[in-house]
């Protein structure tokens, strides 16, 4: 919860009920709560404490009070830091109501930031910590607020945009001080809320490493256990993509996809979300089938008019990717128009079969690709190799997961140097 509603009685609660909840060996309770100033003067940070914690330091207060309690309010980031830089406290820093600002960071006590949760699929925010310099730990959560952590979704879209995410940790054993250690050590990778497996190593080191390169190229190992047939693995050093490999083929009997992606700007869900309502018109031929692909909420729909001619939909992202799986029965001379307010185009017959085109569409890595579909018996599973080239000085090597049903995994960044 914000820290600005909670009072000394209900901090009192939530720390008897974290205790309560402890099953050693089963299950890790972990306190924590959200500072939560406006961005301007620091945004979001969730502080998770090691070891029980009686007092409660605030952004603000939204709440009356008979018995003030006397601890001081931090509500700027440097105060904050100031006062928690030496506690035993870890910090994930997301994209909430109030977006953490990047511009005070505590890397003894704030190793994670969060890439997705209900509010948005937010690369911009990790890209922005790695092209800062700064040493990332890669999370995924919800933000969801109702006490569904993994089973949050966006509901009629008014303030969250997708479902809630899951993060992955390698800690040697399910404990507060193994996984303490573990997050920590950056030891940690996101998923849009799918149980996909990730193992990356570079050079022999995991997530959240450190190395020294040898050379000018470095191996990555990457062993993926999917939830869906995987479409594509990359490689990304900094925020470029240095290497893909794409896995699953186009679909034999023919079908074709269209899918939208990115968001309108940085910030809040409703900063980020872009609105793709619109359609496909053949001018000739038919529309025999169509599926939804990522759509998240009860107002994203996907329909064929009963002529056959038009393939309509309503859907939205916030840096996912969403779309339409199709089968279209046209010559490969006609012509066929996609129409929604970030961009418009016509493409053939002929160029929709053949392979992929990719139209971008402004904003913030908006774009439509559209063209053959990927292979759904393709496999979940993959054990992947790669070699990839590393610059003079101090880069961060990572790896985006990206599987046929729009699902995504990231790992931590190993961090490179090369003197």
């Amino acid at each position: 919860a914000n820290d600005h509603y909670i009072t000394q009685a209900r901090w009192a609660s939530i720390r008897r009920d974290t205790a309560k909840a402890e099953r050693p060996g089963e299950f890790v309770a972990v306190l924590g709560c959200e500072w939560s100033p406006p961005t301007k003067d620091g945004g979001d940070r969730n502080v998770f404490y090691q070891q029980d914690e009686p007092r409660m330091r605030r952004s603000g207060r939204h709440f009356g009070e008979i018995d003030e309690d006397p601890e001081p309010d931090l509500m700027t980031a440097p105060e904050f830091h100031a006062a928690f830089g030496e506690k035993a406290v870890l910090c994930n820093l997301h994209v909430g109501g109030r977006p953490t600002n990047l511009d005070w960071h505590e890397p003894g006590i704030e190793p994670l930031f969060e890439i997705h949760s209900t509010h948005a699929t937010s690369e911009w925010f990790v890209e922005d910590a790695i092209e800062r310099g700064y040493r990332v730990g890669i999370t995924a959560g919800a933000d969801g607020v109702y006490g569904r952590p993994g089973a949050d979704h966006p509901g009629w879209r008014q303030n969250r945009n997708v479902r809630s995410g899951l993060t992955g940790v390698y800690a040697v054993a399910l404990d507060q001080t193994s996984l303490w250690q573990a997050f920590s050590a950056r030891r940690c990778y996101g998923t849009t809320g799918e149980r996909i497996s990730l193992g990356v190593e570079i050079e022999g080191e995991g997530m959240g490493g450190e190395i020294e390169a040898s050379g000018d190229e470095i191996s990555v190992a990457v062993r993926i256990a999917g939830t869906a047939a995987l479409e594509r693995v990359d490689v990304l050093r900094q925020t470029d993509v240095i290497d893909s490999r794409q896995l699953a083929g186009a679909d034999a009997d023919g079908a074709l996809r269209i899918l939208w992606s990115g968001a309108e700007k940085r910030g809040t869900a409703a900063d980020q979300r872009v609105i793709w309502n619109g359609d496909l018109i053949a001018e000739r031929g038919r529309f025999t089938a169509a599926a939804p692909v990522n759509f998240h909420t009860r107002e994203d729909v996907v329909a064929v008019d009963d002529e056959g001619c038009r393939l309509r939909w309503t859907s939205a992202t916030a840096g996912n990717r969403a779309g339409v799986l199709f089968h279209f029965d046209g010559p490969d001379d006609t012509r066929l128009s996609f129409r929604s307010e970030p961009c418009q185009f016509d493409v053939l017959g002929a160029e929709l079969r053949q392979g992929t085109r990719i139209i971008e569409a402004g904003g913030l890595k908006r774009r439509v690709e559209i063209g053959p579909a990927p292979d759904t018996s393709a496999s979940p599973d993959a054990d992947l190799r790669f070699k990839i080239p590393v610059r003079v000085g101090t880069q961060a090597v990572w790896v985006r997961v990206i599987q046929i049903d729009g699902a995504m995994a990231w790992s931590s960044p190993v961090t490179v140097h090369r003197h």
